[in-house]
């Protein structure tokens, strides 16, 4: 069990340094663009194109999780993610800017589906919540600390700069990955005894499985939040309506992170009390109301109140993996991490790309966004909490069964 601790604690490092990199980049995204003349759509285009890249490589990512060896995997998808972040830096137009981003989504896919699969397989369902909640909190660390970052050195040294610090960063988490990451035996041979079963007919079991489908929407639409709201409106809004800088948008973004860093752990200790369902459907509830709120700020320092209250609004759900490994069969995990990072990323790329072009069309000639992003987003959230009202909890059904016996 020692060993499985130091490998989880160990592997949040890695994904801590990783997130970290990619939030450096999220404030100052939108002017980075500009520098090439891109349009609102176009800047969503930059998010929506590393959302897309992850689509396509998130179902082989799962099956490269089972394979042999699963370590090498985890080194390649850093290695590609610090090579494209390199490439963005260097980026001489919109175009270059646009690629580099799809080779970054394609490395990020890579790992993080390597890095749930292994999860996957080193907690159980009565403490998953808890474990898994630890390892979201140090993401949310990093998360919290990179707008910071990127914010201020974009600030102090260039548009590029975060770019460049993203490249380092996520070039460190790769050699502590090579060097320091263990992977504890058992695990790997859980993963090799689950390779032959990862088919095109387990897929479609998994597709087919009202259970998968309905916890992977209520992922789906946490995650379509983030790409619309966080990485594309939220940035845009600070600095068309309300003026903000390089370091304000880097303040805004950090302060959601620390929310949800302060409660995602005690949230996913609860889920493993009273359940996965009624955390996830008050997190979308919560999420909605404020996102209709955000746009009637008036000033930076109250979008910053908003923020903290959308970051904890996030956070209230605990680690949303949890819910859906618990739904999924352990023999085909690998394809379900594939799926459930395939539902994610087709929200962080469709996402973006709609916020991007509401933002566009529903301008006023003085530049000034309009709510409609926020309500749209809004709407889409009320009506996923009326369809995971009858998803299943694996957790909650357990626990009533032991107190019936």
């Amino acid at each position: 069990m020692e060993s499985r601790t130091g490998f989880i604690l160990a592997l949040g490092v890695v994904s801590t340094l990783l997130f970290m990199g990619r939030t450096i980049i999220i404030p100052t995204l939108p002017l980075y663009a500009r520098l090439f003349d891109a349009s609102d759509v176009m800047i969503g285009g930059l998010v929506a194109a590393n959302g897309l890249a992850r689509l396509l490589f998130d179902i082989p990512a799962g099956g490269l999780a089972l394979r042999r060896h699963p370590k090498r995997y985890l080194i390649l998808g850093l290695s590609i993610v610090s090579a494209s972040s390199l490439l963005a830096a260097l980026a001489t137009d919109y175009w270059t800017l646009l690629i580099a981003r799809m080779i970054e989504g394609a490395g990020a896919s890579i790992y993080v589906v390597c890095a749930l699969t292994l999860m996957g397989q080193a907690t159980t369902l009565r403490k998953r919540g808890r474990i898994l909640a630890l390892y979201i909190a140090m993401i949310d660390a990093g998360t919290m600390i990179g707008p910071l970052f990127g914010g201020y050195t974009a600030e102090a040294f260039g548009l590029s700069t975060p770019f460049y610090l993203y490249a380092v960063v996520v070039g460190v988490a790769a050699i502590w990955t090579a060097f320091v990451l263990r992977i504890p035996s058992e695990i790997e041979t859980s993963t090799e005894r689950s390779e032959k079963h990862v088919t095109g007919r387990e897929m479609i079991t998994l597709i087919r499985n009202p259970a998968v489908m309905l916890v992977g929407l209520a992922t789906l639409s946490l995650f379509l939040t983030r790409g619309a709201i966080t990485q594309t409106a939220i940035p845009i809004f600070a600095f068309d309506n309300l003026g903000a800088t390089r370091w304000n948008a880097g303040i805004l973004l950090s302060a959601v992170n620390l929310a949800s860093l302060l409660i995602t752990a005690p949230s996913g200790a609860l889920t493993d009390r009273v359940g996965r369902k009624p955390m996830a459907m008050l997190s979308i509830l919560a999420t909605a109301t404020v996102i209709l709120l955000i746009p009637f700020a008036p000033t930076v320092q109250t979008l910053l109140i908003f923020m903290v209250l959308y970051g904890l609004a996030l956070g209230l759900s605990g680690p949303t993996s949890a819910w859906f490994i618990d739904v999924t069969p352990p023999d085909v995990r690998g394809t379900g991490m594939g799926l459930y990072r395939l539902g994610n990323d087709f929200g962080l790329f469709i996402g973006p790309a709609i916020a991007g072009l509401l933002i566009d069309v529903t301008k006023t000639p003085g530049g000034i966004v309009q709510p409609l992003v926020f309500q749209a987003t809004a709407i889409f959230l009320f009506i996923v909490l009326l369809l995971i009202s009858r998803a299943p909890d694996p957790v909650r059904s357990q626990r009533l069964a032991a107190n019936r016996e």
